[in-house]
């Protein structure tokens, strides 16, 4: 299997908005906190069709996951087995995962370069989106060609019927103004209204 994984002290938290903080600032990690979070534990016969043969894949999600405008890394253990490491947090004999290595089954560890990670929601999700293109062409498409009969544009670029709008992407128009504006400048170096 492999494992792709974060340290839980790395981990901020979103409190709760509120009609007087709509979007809040992320509460820090709480003292002591240990342990990890496995944002993913799949076999590389279930990775392969997204995935490929290399590790590219993994740093690509991996990021957008975790730190969407920073530059974290991977990290991967050197000694030892995996069965040895699952509860134990990396050291020095980590080393860090560089584009076009082996995607093997081992565990992955995703740290920061000095930006904290905000983890909005967590899916655990059985199958596959019917919004994706790659997997479901005809469904994706019509999802996105009902979105746009509803709201008339993407609520973001104001495009219509664009093909490059991927149904999966798009941003619930019931966010309202300001919970678009908040996906905005959380994903994105865009404010919103540009």
């Amino acid at each position: 299997m492999l494992y792709l994984r974060v340290d839980r002290a790395n981990l901020y938290r979103f409190p709760a908005p509120t009609a007087v903080q709509p979007n809040p600032d992320p509460l820090q990690p709480l003292p002591g906190t240990t342990g990890h979070l496995n944002a993913m534990i799949a076999s590389l016969a279930d990775l392969h069709p997204f995935a490929g043969d290399t590790a590219d894949w993994l740093i690509r999600v991996a990021r957008l996951i975790f730190e969407p405008l920073g530059t974290g890394t991977l990290h991967t253990f050197t000694t030892d087995t995996l069965q040895s490491w699952l509860n134990r947090d990396m050291d020095l004999s980590w080393v860090q995962v560089e584009p076009g290595e082996q995607l093997r089954a081992t565990i992955y560890e995703f740290r920061p370069n000095d930006t904290p990670i905000m983890l909005s929601k967590m899916s655990l999700r059985q199958g596959r989106s019917v919004t994706t293109p790659n997997t479901s062409r005809p469904q994706a498409i019509a999802f996105r060609d009902a979105l746009n009969a509803r709201d008339g544009a993407c609520i973001i670029s104001q495009q219509t019927n664009h093909p490059a709008l991927i149904g999966s992407h798009l941003a619930p128009k019931r966010l309202g103004d300001a919970g678009v504006q908040s996906v905005i400048q959380r994903f994105t170096d865009l404010h919103a209204g540009q």
